[in-house]
């Protein structure tokens, strides 16, 4: 990331760089760029271009606060070049109630999971679909962290899945304590899943306790 920061700085370029690393870690990426965004940018990016405009833009944005995930802009997937994209992506929620003391998640988006609509979601898809996709990443750090909510979405995916003459697969990311909700995991099957990804980490339930990743533990 340095190395093409610098490389994009030689013509005299304006470089911004924001995300995960900086948001966690600014003081070590402060000298490889004009400005820097801290957090979430559904608003800060606005702010800045707005500020672009005038000529006046400031060296850091930083989001205070959580953002209301449906604040999200709709993705303007027909402007990306279909052809450099194997699958499509669409996220369904942000955050995560664990409490895993390795990741960086809590960290960067909260504990308190927000959720875009079963029907946003749907939405989202649809356009994916009519693009010509038939696979998608949702991409969630654990979509199964709020049962309720997810069994919502899987049925309106399962729902949508059914209308359409090419069935479309999508991949995620779960915990393994979903294993608790069979009705659930039927549901995402129902829905088009078809990659799980789990992070066991460890069979050994010392590190899970020591890890704070009690979830996984006794299953």
């Amino acid at each position: 990331m340095r190395e093409i920061a610098l490389a994009l700085r030689e013509p005299g370029s304006l470089v911004a760089i924001g995300g995960l690393f900086v948001t966690m870690a600014a003081h070590e990426m402060r000298d490889y760029a004009d400005l820097l965004f801290l957090g979430e940018a559904e608003h800060t990016w606005p702010a800045f271009l707005s500020d672009l405009k005038s000529g006046a833009w400031k060296s850091e944005y930083q989001q205070i606060g959580r953002v209301d995930i449906a604040d999200s802009p709709m993705p303007a997937f027909e402007r990306a070049d279909r052809d450099s994209y194997q699958i499509g992506l669409v996220q369904a929620s942000r955050g995560c109630p664990f409490r895993c003391d390795f990741c960086d998640v809590i960290i960067y988006l909260g504990r308190d999971q927000r959720h875009k609509t079963p029907e946003r979601i749907v939405s989202e898809l649809d356009q994916l679909y009519e693009l010509g996709y038939r696979e998608a990443f949702i991409a969630d750090d654990n979509f199964t962290a709020y049962r309720k909510r997810s069994k919502a979405i899987v049925e309106a995916m399962a729902e949508w899945n059914r209308s359409k003459p090419s069935k479309f697969r999508w991949l995620t990311q779960l915990s393994i304590d979903v294993v608790k909700d069979q009705e659930l995991l039927a549901g995402c099957a129902e829905a088009g899943l078809m990659q799980a990804f789990i992070g066991i980490e460890t069979p050994n339930e010392e590190s899970l306790r020591g890890a704070l990743k009690n979830q996984n533990m006794n299953r």
